[in-house]
């Protein structure tokens, strides 16, 4: 696939922070034949518009035309401000979570902007990632319910219980405030195998100071792990999220060597390798030669890289197209499941027999009832699926 000019300026300008030579590449780019309408476009669904108007400005103002300039800088203003918003409502929750004493860990959003971006408004975010521990999910939805935000799915005790052991997030909204929360009590479901161990992870939480408060943070190291997981499940289908993974190592110091050695011996480092060889390969991230050739050398990490960069360049070109579309679940879950072991797998494929959200939604059955869920999932799978299944 020919590497556009409109991804490269996109590539380039993915840094908080551009050095003298990035930015005579990016001056060099722009002296040549740019769809303007082609780069936008690419640089919201890849949530990269705020860094791209940023160093526009500071490298080359005069390169671009002021219409352009106008658009991302409005684009620019709206996400400060909604930015600000979701912070401020942020620091909001925590106190209140604070002082009932829910342990909660606020991750993603507004922490990484700080942590990475250096910068609230230079990093696209439209709701609040909030973690707790699975006991304390009652207490912190009875928390939120009492500050105005409700939970749309409604379950039952054993639909939730079970929800509770295979699920890891419920979405919360705000009417009022128009706020989306996401609250985990774990990072992904218990689908997915490759999912980092953060079991010590509360214990090794750091503070981030963001509007002047002290706000609790998993540590860079739990961060980075998190990261790539979250990226490596959706199939890295946003550039933001690989600029993520490369800000957080540039900026903090994490022993990636020790780090990758521990993923490994709970087999579970190859979301790490990919983000770290995709953000070394797409960003110009510096990796040891080591840890480089050691992503490189799996085949599994290496394939996916080269996946990753191919859909990357293709959206590009289609977009505005018929022949557009955004990466389907079965995709995704193709995706992950190429990293797996065959112990893993198995354990993955028999996971996936347990009821879900889903499945709550088409037949609602009473919970003396519940184990016919174990029926009605497979059933629904092999419908939704069928056409994949066969080919």
């Amino acid at each position: 696939m020919r590497e556009m000019n409109e991804i490269k300026i996109l590539l380039s300008c993915s840094g908080a922070n551009i050095e003298t030579k990035r930015a005579e590449k990016i001056n060099d780019l722009l002296n040549k034949d740019i769809d303007w309408d082609l780069l936008l476009d690419i640089a919201s669904h890849e949530r990269m518009s705020p860094l791209l108007y940023r160093n526009l400005v500071l490298i080359s103002p005069k390169g671009v035309p002021e219409a352009v300039i106008t658009r991302l800088r409005n684009e620019y203003l709206l996400n400060s401000s909604r930015n600000l918003k979701l912070t401020r409502e942020l620091l909001s929750i925590i106190e209140n979570f604070e002082a009932r004493g829910i342990p909660i860990v606020p991750f993603k959003g507004p922490l990484l902007a700080e942590q990475v971006y250096g910068d609230i408004a230079l990093r696209s975010f439209t709701d609040l990632d909030l973690m707790i521990p699975e006991s304390e999910y009652t207490r912190a939805e009875e928390l939120l319910e009492s500050l105005g935000y409700s939970n749309e799915l409604r379950l039952t005790p054993a639909q939730n219980a079970a929800f509770l052991k295979s699920g890891n997030h419920h979405h919360f909204g705000n009417k009022e405030t128009g706020t989306s929360i996401e609250l985990h009590w774990r990072i992904s479901s218990s689908l997915f195998s490759l999912q980092p161990d953060l079991s010590g992870a509360w214990n090794r939480a750091v503070v981030t100071i963001i509007l002047g408060k002290k706000v609790p943070s998993f540590s860079p190291e739990d961060t980075l792990l998190m990261l790539c997981e979250h990226g490596t499940r959706h199939q890295w289908s946003q550039l933001s999220w690989i600029y993520d993974v490369a800000g957080i190592v540039k900026t903090k110091k994490i022993d990636l060597p020790c780090l990758i050695e521990q993923s490994k011996r709970r087999g579970n480092a190859r979301p790490l390798l990919l983000g770290l060889l995709l953000a070394s390969d797409l960003l110009d991230m510096d990796l040891s030669p080591e840890i480089y050739w050691t992503a490189k050398g799996d085949n599994a990490v290496r394939a996916n890289t080269e996946q990753v960069k191919q859909n990357l360049f293709t959206k590009a070109s289609l977009r505005g197209s018929s022949e557009f579309h955004a990466s389907d679940h079965i995709d995704e879950i193709e995706f992950y499941f190429h990293l797996l072991s065959k112990r893993q797998l198995l354990r993955t494929l028999l996971r996936s027999c347990a009821p879900k959200t889903k499945d709550f939604k088409i037949i609602s059955l009473p919970d003396t009832l519940f184990p016919l869920y174990y029926l009605v999932r497979p059933v629904r799978l092999i419908k939704t699926y069928k056409k994949r299944i066969r080919k």
